[in-house]
């Protein structure tokens, strides 16, 4: 059974999209798949993250000192039929602190065994994936630019990553991989006007572009409603679905997964 890992440089959209994928696949959808959480801590992780969000706030992200781990498997009982649900992968997801990101990939030095621990751990969960996503947030990339430290630092993380799992060093074992742009729902427009997903990269983040635009490169959002709070920022609505992260877990089922403005992923 493969193994699927999500990663994501801070910022990247991962807490609200993790949960949006547990509450997603909570039951089976019409052709049988639904995720089963593999232990109380990520179904409990899910419920916490969601409840909050149907109150109109966003979960907090990762604490700097925590690493969270998640683990659920695909499963898939045919419609209809009366018998156990078929395992079709696991899908595994190790949240690290911004610092160990910069410490795996030549950013910082990092002073701390642990952090130097926790970023070996890192290289080796990317390497040992079967299949890799990553993410990157679009508001960074398109409302930051290239000018903003944290951006250079994301896109240098993001190609460090795929350097890791897929280039020279890799080896044999080199994952079939994905690029994911989250809060698509924000950016449609923009992402219609560059021709889909694969030319938001090419514009935004030319680095990964040039040298991973064979990728799958899909958009996806984890929440569809939002509103504005008090303050003038949007928050999600109780009634919010998650059905825009469908595309990531088609592309893990090896179907193709639009982005909704062009390039979409293929199987």
């Amino acid at each position: 059974m493969k193994k699927v890992a999500i990663v994501g440089v801070e910022g990247s959209g991962k807490t609200v999209m993790l949960a949006g994928l547990g509450d997603l696949y909570t039951y089976p959808d019409e052709e049988g798949y639904f995720l089963a959480p593999k232990n109380f801590g990520t179904a409990a992780y899910v419920a916490e993250k969601i409840e909050r969000m149907r109150k109109g706030e966003w979960p907090s992200a990762t604490a700097g000192d925590e690493m969270q781990g998640l683990d659920w498997t695909l499963k898939r009982r045919e419609p209809g039929v009366r018998k156990p649900a078929e395992k079709v992968c696991e899908v595994s997801f190790l949240d690290f602190a911004g610092e160990v990101y910069r410490v795996a990939y030549g950013i910082s030095s990092g002073g701390d065994a642990s952090l130097k621990e926790q970023a070996e751990e890192l290289k080796q969960y990317v390497c040992g994936a079967d299949e890799l996503i990553v993410l990157i947030n679009l508001r960074d990339v398109i409302a930051n630019g290239l000018r903003d430290t944290r951006v250079q630092e994301a896109m240098w993380i993001t190609k460090s990553i795929l350097d890791t799992a897929l280039g020279d060093d890799a080896g044999t074992h080199a994952p079939r991989a994905a690029i994911v742009l989250s809060q698509a729902d924000s950016y449609a427009e923009t992402i219609k006007s560059c021709g889909g997903a694969l030319g938001v990269l090419e514009r935004y983040l030319p680095h990964v572009a040039a040298e991973y635009g064979w990728l799958d490169v899909f958009a996806a959002s984890a929440v569809d409603k939002t509103n504005l709070d008090d303050n003038g920022n949007a928050v999600p609505t109780a009634d919010f679905t998650t059905k825009g992260l469908l595309p990531i877990l088609k592309w893990i089922r090896g179907e193709e997964a639009s982005d909704g403005g062009g390039r979409g992923a293929t199987a």
